[in-house]
């Protein structure tokens, strides 16, 4: 995932979306070496689980954040 910018220049792409994003972290031994084994897999899954439930909703037409979301994920930023 490069982008090539004016000059010859290559800058990496950031992921796509969180799927993509989590498939490389899951590729990175550095994610896991950096969070240890117990955080490292307590993200990943929930962060598969945020991917399914999402999948779930874009399945059924819908994809906007819902209050469930907000109640949920707010206090945590």
């Amino acid at each position: 995932m490069i982008y090539r910018a004016g000059n010859d220049v290559n800058i990496p792409r950031l992921p796509e979306n969180l799927e993509v994003a989590l498939n490389k972290m899951k590729e990175s031994e550095l994610a896991r070496e950096i969070l240890g084994e117990h955080i490292y897999s307590r993200f990943v899954a929930l962060k598969e689980k945020e991917v399914e439930d999402y999948k779930k909703e874009e399945d059924i037409g819908n994809t906007l954040v819902t209050d469930y979301e907000i109640e949920r994920d707010y206090p945590i930023l």
